[in-house]
């Protein structure tokens, strides 16, 4: 392995350089991609993900006739190889066979007539794999627009999926709701298509081969996601409401406008309620909807009792286990939880025996954990704070979620 990767990166942009010249347009991609991997493993990883996609565009405008086949195959899994550790490097988990490439890999082009026997990643894919890289490494969005566009002809079912599901994730960690209803259902008719794929019986990543497919209804992933954005806004100090009258603009061009105009509304009648009445909704026969955003409104900086704090925070901590969008809020959610029981034990007053309550509640709150499994450890603890009974399997749930 070269220790030395300002030298390698040296090394490699310099070899690029004189296959453009020379019209070597495989060894070009390929050591821009051996560069890409050394950027990556000094620190650059802007450029280097900036380098593969540079990569990637030459290696899929060549035309198999102009190198020999086995070159371009394995160039292929070679490059595929590098945006998969480059992804694995950075948390992601989800795809097998993964190891970290050797400096200099791409370039060396022999190989054994054997690599073709193991199909390559369709470029789509390994767009996708930059794309969620930039994302996960919080380096702004330059790939993931280049590669959103490729969607709109690409023939894999699965790739649009998985772009209109990034930006998602990307709208929630920008708290940038827009989009968000059209993005939805957008991405409900994409999980609807992957679905009618794999049920031709043909692999995720094949050329789609599904014939005409119903529109799938969205009306759930709607509310899931609704919700969700607000409890994110709501968790950052941000205004519940500041989307509100885009997405009132926006429900008007949704196939399920009818549905979706609804929950909007229900979402600003709850929003515009008074503190007061928030338990009452909330305890009330109301639709679910109406008891998540009352639960949420009494979840940060109420001055209702604190016996409405437990039951919010239990109400939309058991929401976000089963959402759609968990990975999303998660972390948000749990800094709000924390922030509210360290404002809590401030005031010893609020609490019932703050004497034997407090401490516990403090060292929960001090814990390392992130997540639900923090949340659970908290309100393992603040419930002997307050006169209200909490169902036993929702304890059970917090115990294991918190031994996790």
């Amino acid at each position: 392995m070269l220790a030395e990767w300002p030298l390698a990166i040296e090394i490699f942009q310099r070899a690029a350089a004189m296959a453009k010249v020379a019209d070597a347009r495989l060894l070009e991609a390929t050591f821009l991609a051996d560069q890409a991997l050394a950027e990556w493993k000094n620190g650059g990883k802007s450029q280097a993900l900036a380098l593969l996609a540079d990569s990637l565009t030459k290696l899929e405008i060549l035309k198999s006739g102009e190198e020999s086949a086995l070159e371009i195959h394995r160039a292929h899994k070679c490059v595929e190889q590098v945006a998969k550790w480059i992804r694995f490097d950075v948390g992601a988990r989800d795809e097998d066979d993964v190891w970290e490439p050797p400096a200099g890999m791409c370039s060396r082009l022999e190989g054994d007539e054997k690599i073709k026997g193991y199909p390559t990643c369709p470029f789509d894919l390994l767009w996708f794999f930059l794309a969620d890289t930039e994302h996960r490494a919080n380096l702004g969005a330059a790939i993931f627009d280049r590669a959103y566009k490729r969607r709109l002809k690409s023939k894999y079912a699965a790739f649009r999926t998985f772009m209109t599901h990034l930006k998602l994730q990307i709208a929630f960690a920008k708290l940038e709701f827009s989009t968000l209803l059209r993005d939805v259902e957008e991405l409900v008719q994409m999980i609807a298509q992957s679905k009618a794929q794999l049920a031709t019986g043909k692999p995720p990543f094949a050329p789609d081969s599904y014939g005409n497919i119903s529109r799938d209804d969205s009306a759930a992933a709607m509310e899931d996601a609704i919700t969700s954005a607000l409890i994110a806004l709501v968790a950052s100090g941000k205004a519940p409401a500041s989307f509100l009258s885009g997405w009132e603009s926006a429900a008007k061009r949704l196939p399920d406008r009818n549905a979706v105009e609804r929950m909007l509304q229900i979402v600003e009648r709850v929003l515009s309620a008074d503190e007061a009445a928030l338990p009452q909704l909330f305890q009330g026969n109301e639709p679910k909807l109406v008891r998540s955003i009352a639960a949420l409104r009494m979840s940060r900086g109420s001055s209702l009792p604190i016996e409405a704090m437990v039951v919010s925070h239990a109400s939309i901590s058991a929401f976000v286990m089963m959402s759609q969008f968990r990975r999303d809020v998660e972390m948000r959610w749990a800094e709000l939880v924390r922030a509210e029981w360290r404002r809590c034990i401030a005031i010893p007053a609020l609490l019932s025996t703050p004497r034997l309550t407090i401490p516990p509640i403090r060292t929960a709150c001090d814990d390392n954990a992130v997540g639900l499994k923090l949340v659970a450890k908290i309100l393992l603890e603040a419930r002997h704070a307050a006169q209200v009974t909490i169902p036993p399997d929702v304890v059970e749930t917090w115990r294991v979620m918190a031994e996790r």
